[in-house]
């Protein structure tokens, strides 16, 4: 499917979703009519029947309240539908803009960004206009750690590559199931701080019920219950009830610092807890076919148990819990039934019984999470190809090679290769000819390949390599370090882990910026030398010519290649097309006239 085609059925999509948004919108209002009514007309109705007699009263009120809590049911029906609708619609009108070459509206990942990190903050992997702004479609805070984590380290996923690719195949053509997990998920977002005190909760291996309290949970209430249908019956008297209700609340406020401080700690976590469960409840009836999904699934909705039905047990225990934000219905159940303990007791054998899967769960919606959102780039981008892993010498082959993030009408596709390890590329050409988009388009290419996500090329093979990248170094004031010295420390890092025998994949853009010329030129030379001496491999982009000369002396290793541009008179003009050789002309002065900057 084309891009125009796939672009309008995401607006088509998005339409029809909010239509049937706007139809349950106008169902809801009609419900709150009925169910104001049958308030209303419960309370007339019912006073009639209490003058006919007792027994028509109480069926007349029963009835009309069952009616009543039955409407309010269907109305959060139909109000969850309707949420779950508009989340769909956003969800297509969002795709239809990515489409359009616009997601500034996605969430840009800038607490990711590091500018030591090795290649990273070089090629706009987070931050506006990045990668992951691009990408990212996650709904969950741990899918959103997960994802950010596999493109910045995409080199420990080499191991099931192969498993990687199947799983975002296979995700990229169950469009309609990875919608389903998005629109749910945004519902209720699994945040990692919404979360965070009910794992620790459930990490905290201490018991709050001990001893002889757990008889008194049942004695109490048992004893309370009984004396209440005495009292109904006429047999007892309505002080011994009392005393009972005084002894229970007694035995409650004595731990209710305790209980308070669980309480918190969990109150009104069950909506977060609901939107686990419907994540969850997606794998129930969905199959699968990749390796790496058929474990998702049975670890979230095995035969030994359903991980949703277990969430959704604790999110039920929760939400009874927290009745006793609610003054008189606390005193009540405390004074009947010691509600907190009773609530506490049930939390107590939820988390025995799921403590050591819990987090496990979690991990996998993230697993899951992330992996959607390569699919869904996978998805968009259908003319793109999975790589192929090399079995020979090959270090990276790509034909056709171009940056995901550039418009496909104004994309420049170029062909490359580096056939073994130990090759070192120096490319030169003019400015603004295409020397560090070249460098980026490599750098994200082999993420999103390491990542096992298709990349925007004709084919390409590779061999997953740990990538290192100096293009933007910065200086820092705070830490009384120069642009120069900076860069320096950066190239001693890449050294060191060349010289380790690491499997490392160097991009270098003009190094050596901050010193003049002739400093430059000579310590370039050397370095990239020091370099070929421990087997780097890797790829310099240089205005120096005199870095091709290195050709002459490192025939089979060392080679060069150059954007070239086209000068007639003061007129520039790019290709963007990679080429062999060195490049010759050169076009600052020229550029300079044509900015005014010069005469």
């Amino acid at each position: 499917m084309d891009q125009e085609t796939l672009r309008l059925e995401y607006t088509k999509a998005a339409h029809n979703y909010s239509s049937l948004a706007e139809k349950e919108e106008k169902s809801l209002f009609i419900i709150s009519i009925i169910r104001l009514v049958v308030f209303a007309g419960g309370f007339i109705l019912s006073w009639l029947a209490f003058t006919s007699g007792i027994v028509p009263g109480i069926f007349t009120a029963l009835f009309m309240l069952s009616l009543f809590l039955w409407l309010v049911k269907v109305y959060m029906v139909h109000s969850s539908k309707k949420e779950y609708l508009k989340n769909l619609s956003v969800i297509n009108a969002r795709e239809a803009a990515v489409i359009s070459g616009d997601f500034s509206s996605m969430d840009q990942g800038t607490e990711y960004a590091d500018a030591g990190h090795p290649f990273s903050n070089d090629i706009d992997l987070f931050g506006p206009a990045s990668l992951f702004q691009y990408i990212n479609r996650t709904v969950t805070g741990h899918g959103r750690d997960i994802l950010a984590g596999w493109l910045s380290e995409p080199y420990r996923l080499a191991a099931e590559l192969v498993k990687r690719q199947q799983a975002i195949k296979e995700l990229s053509i169950k469009a309609k199931w990875r919608q389903d997990f998005q629109a749910q998920g945004m519902t209720n977002p699994l945040e990692k701080k919404d979360l965070e005190s009910v794992i620790s909760w459930i990490a905290d291996s201490k018991s709050s019920i001990r001893g002889i309290h757990r008889y008194l949970f049942i004695i109490l209430p048992l004893a309370t219950l009984i004396a209440l249908s005495l009292l109904i019956a006429g047999l007892l008297h309505y002080s011994i009830f009392t005393s009972l209700i005084t002894i229970n609340l007694l035995y409650v406020f004595s731990g209710i610092r305790n209980t308070g401080r669980l309480h918190t700690s969990l109150s009104k976590r069950y909506l977060q807890l609901e939107s686990m469960n419907r994540l969850i409840s997606l794998f129930e009836n969905e199959r699968f076919e990749s390796e790496l999904m058929i474990s998702i699934r049975s670890g979230l909705a095995g035969k030994d148990f359903s991980a949703a039905e277990a969430v959704g047990k604790l999110g039920k225990i929760i939400r009874a819990f927290d009745n006793r934000l609610n003054l008189i219905v606390g005193i009540a159940l405390n004074g009947l039934l010691l509600w907190d303990y009773q609530c506490i007791w049930r939390l107590e054998k939820w988390k025995k019984k799921y403590r050591d899967s819990f987090s496990g769960w979690l991990e996998m919606l993230g697993i899951t999470d992330a992996f959607i959102s390569l699919a869904g780039y996978a998805f968009n981008n259908q003319g793109y190809v999975f790589p192929v892993i090399a079995e020979n010498g090959t270090v990276l082959a790509i034909k056709s090679g171009g940056h995901p993030l550039l418009n496909s009408k104004e994309r420049i596709c170029n062909d490359f290769e580096i056939a073994e390890k130990g090759q070192v590329c120096v490319i030169t050409g003019a400015n603004m000819a295409g020397k560090s988009t070249f460098l980026r388009t490599i750098s994200v290419n082999l993420v999103l390949a390491m990542s096992g996500a298709p990349v925007c090329a004709g084919s390409m093979t590779f061999r997953p390599v740990k990538l290192f990248t100096s293009m933007r170094t910065t200086d820092s004031l705070s830490g009384h370090e120069s642009y120069f010295y900076a860069e320096l420390r950066r190239l001693g890092t890449l050294k060191d882990l060349v010289q380790s025998g690491e499997p490392v994949l160097f991009i270098l853009d003009e190094i050596l910026k901050g010193t003049n010329s002739g400093d430059k030129s000579l310590g370039s030379k050397l370095f990239i030398k020091k370099l070929i001496e421990h087997g780097g491999t890797g790829i310099i982009a240089t205005h120096d010519l005199s870095l091709g000369d290195l050709e002459q002396e490192y025939k089979g290793t060392l080679f060069n290649k150059c954007f070239e541009v086209e000068i007639d008179n003061d007129r520039i003009s790019f290709d963007y097309i990679l080429r062999d050789g060195l490049t010759r002309k050169m076009n600052a002065a020229i550029l300079m006239k044509q900015m005014g900057i010069l005469d």
